[in-house]
């Protein structure tokens, strides 16, 4: 049972022909969805390499499937990250053949080919690329110099770049950011992002407010607060989101089955329904964060670049390790519990809900009781969501052992459930 509807968007679930018709079904679907952003390629070029992508797939190196990944963008000119290596001239990539050539070149999970068309529409390869999360966590200076150059002119690129990649013969996955498309044995199927759930939404602007605070509250350099102001909006939110969509993908590829719990701010005399499990010391995205800015700050004029350089990166290593860790705190039974700050209170603790519940409604639609819909559920799910009755404005982020997440987000009045969610 789908327990929220979208208005103008809903998950696909249909069988169409690679191609045109699932390369449209996948335009239509993003443009209902998407807000402020826009599909970086265009349309026809898109719905090529789509196409490009299955037969490639379904085609052999000498009795071994190729699986391909590339990401697309609208030029050559810009990326938004690290290249590994850059193709001069770029490489044509007009038949299978072509990109059959290049997919042994993507050894590892987080690479990918960087494929882009021309004007004419006709696709090319400018090289490969670091895809990974890792890439794209922008805190610090150092890490967003990457992200400016002369093709942004001073603005920030809110296009999204499609993420294509093939996971086995006749199966490709779509990552379009705000939603993520499955073309499996005929099928398409859809999930939107779970950064488009308004709760969440808001929680992660909260959060980049703050943080952008707290950064311009830490900068040691005065010339630098006009630069962190100016792009703070894009690079921090955008930090957070990947930061906290690893944690999610983590638990979801486990496999295990996990709850999240991210608890508004407390307020005089609060007391959360919640039976305390273990109790860390010092497991904080919050200063895992603001030490990687720090980091990246020159104290000493006369400090050598390449010590900057190290410092920044032992601290940006210590922020990935705290997304293993809180995601290993989901393995145990109970759930994860941070703070608006996103700093773990505990793990392994049992949720209660000894108040007046709130109404759990449809976001969309009211009216809508989502009450039925949630006895089909198990007991992960039903706890977490009498939790964020019993607490308004919480957020709960339950993953299945199946890879499903849900989201169950609350305010004054009422609580409301999203499912069908990627990460």
């Amino acid at each position: 049972m789908v327990l929220s509807s979208v208005p103008g968007w809903s998950p696909i679930t249909t069988t169409v022909k690679i191609g045109l018709n699932v390369g449209q079904a996948v335009v239509d679907s993003f443009n209902s969805l998407s807000y402020d952003e826009t599909l970086g390629p265009r349309d026809d070029v898109f719905i090529q390499a789509l196409e490009l992508a299955f037969y490639t797939s379904i085609a052999t190196d000498e009795g071994r499937p190729l699986l391909p990944r590339f990401v697309l963008t609208q030029s050559e000119a810009t990326v938004n990250w690290p290249v590994d290596c850059r193709f001069s001239p770029v490489v044509p990539i007009g038949t299978v053949a072509d990109l059959s050539k290049l997919s042994p070149l993507i050894t590892r999970d987080h690479s990918a080919l960087w494929l882009s068309g021309d004007e004419q529409g006709n696709l090319q390869c400018n090289g490969v690329i670091d895809c990974s999360d890792a890439g794209t966590f922008r805190f610090g200076r150092l890490a967003e110099i990457p992200v400016w150059g002369p093709d942004h002119g001073g603005s920030v690129d809110r296009k999204i770049f499609p993420d294509i990649k093939v996971v086995a013969p006749g199966w490709l996955r779509i990552d379009l950011e705000v939603a993520e498309f499955e073309y499996r044995n005929g099928s398409l199927s859809s999930k939107r992002s779970y950064l488009k759930v308004p709760g969440c939404q808001a929680a992660f602007m909260s959060l980049e407010r703050w943080f952008r605070t707290e950064l311009l509250k830490n900068s040691l350099l005065p010339s630098v607060e006009a630069h962190v102001l100016q792009i703070n909006d894009v690079t921090t939110f955008s930090g957070i989101r990947a930061l906290w969509s690893e944690v999610l993908r983590t638990l979801i590829n486990r496999r295990h089955g996990a709850t999240i719990i991210v608890l508004p701010e407390m307020k005089d005399g609060s007391v959360w329904p919640l039976d305390h499990g273990f109790r860390p010391h010092g497991i904080s995205f919050r200063e895992r964060i603001l030490a990687v800015d720090m980091a990246s700050v020159c104290n000493d004029r006369t400090e050598a670049l390449n010590n900057l350089v190290w410092r920044w990166s032992a601290k940006k290593r210590q922020l990935f390790s705290t997304v293993e860790t809180v995601a290993a705190f989901g393995n145990l039974d109970g759930c994860v519990v941070l703070d608006h700050h996103l700093n773990v209170v505990s793990f392994g603790t049992k949720l209660s809900a000894n108040r007046e519940l709130l109404p759990l409604v449809d976001y969309h639609d009211r009216a809508r009781s989502l009450e039925d819909g949630m006895q089909s559920l198990g007991t992960r799910n039903n706890s977490a969501c009498r939790f964020c009755q019993s607490v308004p404005g919480a957020v709960a982020f339950v993953i299945s052992q199946d890879g499903d997440l849900r989201v169950y987000v609350s305010n004054e009045q009422e609580a409301y459930a999203f499912d069908r969610l990627s990460a």
